[in-house]
């Protein structure tokens, strides 16, 4: 029964774990605006609304003197389940003093569903990362623990941190064998389009919760919120929040065969004082939260759309890693490598790990996975290439393999003793000037 009770309150492995929901690797910070804070304030103001509507008296009612108390709670109690109604008075006034004010009832609808309608807006908050844990649960690249080894380097010695990120990148590239073998590189696109899906899916979401508002509670007025705030700031009474209401109902007092009497009477609804907060508070946050998602969509679109910002990207990354010194990297080289070896997945893991663990972190892998290509496997460099030639292709290679086997057959180095640096100069051809990336491994 334990295990029952606990699954049912973990919602089905909808909305567990809420404490892990800030920390998710597979999330960034627009995500995270957008997902676990949104859903830890919903599920806060629908356990605060849900307990007051329970456990408290959301209305209570003016009843004649002479009713007896279980007809009291039975009044109250139909008055919640049906609604009750506010009155106010409209006047045209320029046919003042011609016509009497007309007077309209208003149903208050909302009242009862206050708490489930939250909570809902709190799950449909989490269906774009449903969406994004399914792509990347199927993905044959396992991105979380990528990442989640990636922000163990920062805590590590430098030898043992050396041979964590070594190993790391090992396991990216053994990872991505099936990826190489159908499409010649490192990475895919398949989840880049199903991050980018996700953006906007975060967008779609924003904008269905705001117009969610406008229709629950708003009357379809779409500034309701601003309005409502300078009312509450002047101290004005809200006319979409009422504390004051009607409720009328069809009783039969006296038994089945007594006929039906109609009886109105006036109600306060104390939990609007705290309903009105709320969904002011909600028509802005919802705002800022489509404004960031907007952003953030359309930034990763531009991101992945655009060649020259995923190179400028990599090569930020490379230049800023601490084992670079100098300028070695040319824009032939950083075209291959982001178009033809890593492409848009890689780009996608590398932003991930910086989002959690720093820029420090994820240019140590960048530059890693780009040593580690160079070195040892540099014949998928050049055969991404159709400018080299065969010729030119085999040359290359076999002076990168000859220098890779060199560096395998030398012994290892004692303990205490300078570790010797072995550069070799890779060229590239086809190049309007002489460049050259030179490449230092140090044995590890």
């Amino acid at each position: 029964m334990g295990e029952l009770d606990e699954e049912f309150i973990r919602g089905n492995g909808l909305m567990k774990d809420f404490a892990k929901l800030m920390g998710d690797p597979e999330d960034d910070f627009y995500d995270r605006i957008s997902c676990a804070i949104s859903v830890y304030i919903l599920i806060l103001f629908a356990v605060l609304t849900g307990g007051g509507l329970n456990f408290g008296r959301p209305v209570q009612c003016l009843h004649r003197p002479e009713a007896p108390e279980h007809w009291i709670e039975y009044y109250s109690d139909r008055c919640l389940a049906e609604g009750t109604y506010t009155t106010y008075t409209t006047e045209d006034p320029m046919l003042e003093g011609f016509e009497q004010p007309e007077l309209v009832s208003e149903l208050i609808g909302y009242y009862q569903w206050v708490p489930y309608v939250l909570a809902l807006q709190a799950y449909l908050f989490l269906v774009p990362k449903i969406f994004w844990s399914f792509c990347l649960h199927f993905h044959s690249f396992d991105f979380i623990s990528a990442i989640c080894d990636a922000s163990k380097l920062e805590n590590l010695f430098e030898n043992t941190g050396k041979k964590h990120l070594k190993e790391l990148v090992r396991h990216v590239v053994r990872s991505s064998d099936l990826i190489r073998r159908h499409k010649g590189g490192l990475f895919g696109m398949s989840l880049s389009v199903c991050h980018l899906i996700t953006k906007w899916l975060y967008v779609l979401n924003a904008v269905g919760q705001f117009f969610l508002l406008v229709v629950f509670v708003g009357r379809g007025d779409m500034m309701w919120g601003y309005d409502n705030f300078w009312r509450a700031f002047r101290l004005q009474q809200s006319p979409l929040f009422p504390l004051e209401s009607y409720c009328t109902l069809a009783v039969k007092e006296g038994g089945v065969n007594e006929p039906t009497t109609t009886r109105t009477m006036q109600c306060v609804l104390p939990w609007n004082m705290i309903n009105e907060k709320i969904y002011i508070f909600l028509w802005f946050w919802i705002l800022f939260v489509f404004s960031m998602a907007l952003v953030s969509a359309v930034v990763t679109t531009a991101f992945f759309a655009l060649p020259p910002l995923r190179r400028h990207a990599i090569y930020a990354l490379l230049q800023t890693a601490p084992m670079v010194g100098e300028d070695t990297f040319n824009k032939y080289a950083i075209h291959v490598f982001v178009t033809k070896i890593v492409r848009a997945d890689g780009l996608l893991l590398l932003n991930l790990i910086r989002e959690r663990s720093g820029d420090i972190i994820a240019s140590q892998v960048a530059y890693e996975i780009w040593g580690h290509i160079m070195n040892e496997d540099a014949d998928l460099t050049f055969e991404a290439s159709s400018e080299v030639s065969n010729e030119e292709r085999e040359d290359a290679v076999s002076e990168v393999e000859a220098a890779v086997v060199a560096r395998k057959s030398q012994p290892p180095v004692e303990e205490g003793t300078p570790k010797k640096t072995k550069k070799k100069n890779i060229v590239y051809p086809n190049l309007s000037t002489s460049a050259k990336i030179e490449n230092t491994d140090q044995e590890a």
